[in-house]
């Protein structure tokens, strides 16, 4: 922060302490969210207990939680501030020897209002009007069964561990396990990241093959583990892996994302990162039982198309992570694998933030040890699972889909980052122009101003002229 001390010594003014270092924080953690492989798991801002302030997330993303973290913290300061100097400034009136007559002057208890006071008042109204939206806008989840909504069942399949003498593969394991899931009724069943290892494409074939054999009606999203084909992303590597996801169908794949963040040293060494963003899929539902097909939908094939995508655990810590989708998903499948239950709920909370800005639900299923594993967006912040342990559970998604991108998707983090500045830069330049020319009237200023235009075109011109007579230019031509 040592560029925004400097800038706020230069300008020399309360309101560019106050309304500097917020921009600052938001642009650096943002900076170092892009460049770090952990991405936001890095960044000091908080991914819960920012309810007051969850409607800013479709709006501006994570740039308007890092501001409002920033906004409080020089609030807090202030408020602190303020607080000892006056302790400092009542201890300094003690010192006066009580014999002595105090004079006038010492009678007067001099004010020592704080600098800050006018900026931080105006910062902490706007964090309370910011605030007010959370009172008025309640984001409850939209019932499974109404006229408005697709009702569709999710689950998570995280068979239990293995008992000792259990030679069963695993991915037979994670079958079997599926199966038991299948009267539940859900739609979509997800395994967690890295759930099954090929060891080529011909191996991922017939398990892809069985999958459908034997799971008979719901989607299957599989991640697995394989070995990348050589060339593959512009890698020469041979020995190699990626982590990816195939979402399996009654009539085979339709669906592939592959995974982009690498946990550093743990997958880095071993796996290759993908370079393509996530696209979006429409899976097409079928009208639930004893529903009626003229109902679900007007026409042959009678079916709803739910626009969903995927992304894999480390990839939600990126800010970026759905910022090429050209529609919004109605649901993330968010397979992953964390080594520690904090780690999990970290993962989880990116999760949660990254579909909240792209005003979706993500599926997340976490395989790790003591994973979370659950469902969020939308109004929704179940945990269903720790550990091992399948589930499902009924959602109801928006009928007619609304595949408008949020405001934030739409307009990007670059844009974001012009409109945090260019307000700054606008509290910054009425103050600048306040103190400068804040005792003229209107004809002094437009004086003043055309003066120092004048002054700018002057000197432009002596420079220019100075620069083509050293090189010749007005020479004449015929001496």
């Amino acid at each position: 922060m040592g560029l925004e001390v400097w800038l706020s010594q230069q300008l020399d003014s309360p309101w560019s302490r106050a309304v500097i270092f917020p921009a600052f924080w938001a642009t650096i953690w943002q900076a170092l969210a892009f460049e770090s492989p952990l991405g936001r798991l890095t960044t000091w801002s908080p991914v819960l207990g920012i309810e007051s302030y969850a409607w800013t997330k479709p709006v501006l993303g994570p740039w308007g939680v890092d501001w409002v973290v920033a906004s409080f913290a020089v609030v807090g300061s202030d408020v602190v501030g303020t607080w000892l100097s006056s302790r400092v400034h009542f201890r300094d009136e003690q010192l006066i020897d009580i014999e002595d007559e105090p004079s006038s002057e010492q009678r007067q208890i001099p004010s020592h209002p704080s600098s800050f006071s006018k900026p931080v008042f105006a910062l902490s109204t706007l964090l309370l009007l910011l605030a007010v939206p959370s009172y008025f806008v309640h984001p409850l989840p939209l019932p499974p069964l109404s006229s408005s909504s697709t009702p569709i069942t999710v689950g998570c399949v995280l068979p239990p561990p293995p008992k000792p003498n259990d030679h069963t593969s695993i991915l037979d394991r994670f079958i079997l396990e599926s199966q038991r899931v299948v009267p539940s009724g859900a739609k979509i069943m997800l395994w967690p990241e890295g759930a099954v290892h090929f060891e080529s494409p011909d191996e991922r074939d017939k398990a892809i093959s069985k999958v459908r054999q034997m799971i008979k009606g719901p989607y299957v999203g599989i991640s697995f583990v394989e070995n990348a084909p050589s060339g593959w992303q512009g890698h020469s590597h041979t020995d190699k892996k990626r982590i990816g996801l195939v979402l399996v169908g009654p009539d085979g794949p339709v669906f592939e994302y592959y995974k982009r963040n690498l946990v550093p040293v743990a997958e880095s060494f071993s796996a290759v990162p993908s370079y393509d963003p996530p696209t979006v899929y429409h899976l097409p539902l079928p009208p639930p039982a004893h529903t009626n097909k003229s109902d679900w939908s007007h026409g042959p094939p009678y079916v709803r198309p739910v626009p969903l995508t995927a992304s894999i655990c480390l990839d939600f810590a990126s800010p970026s992570a759905f910022a090429e989708l050209s529609s919004r998903p109605a649901l993330i499948l968010a397979p992953a694998r964390t080594w520690h239950p904090d780690v999990g709920l970290a993962v989880w909370g990116q999760a949660k933030a990254r579909a909240e800005e792209a005003g979706s639900m993500v599926l997340f299923c976490d395989g790790g040890h003591n994973g979370v594993s659950g469902i969020a967006g939308r109004g929704i912040n179940e945990i269903m699972q720790i550990g091992s342990g399948s589930w499902t559970r009924t959602v109801g998604v928006q009928w007619p889909s609304d595949e408008r991108r949020t405001a934030y998707i739409y307009a990007g983090n670059y844009t974001v980052f012009v409109i945090i500045w260019g307000l700054t830069g606008s509290v910054l330049a009425g103050e600048f122009l306040r103190r400068e020319y804040g005792q003229k009237t209107f004809v002094e200023l437009w004086h003043t101003s055309t003066e120092s235009v004048w002054e700018l075109a002057t000197t432009l011109n002596i420079t220019i002229r100075g620069w083509r007579h050293r090189r010749g230019e007005e020479q004449p031509l015929l001496q």
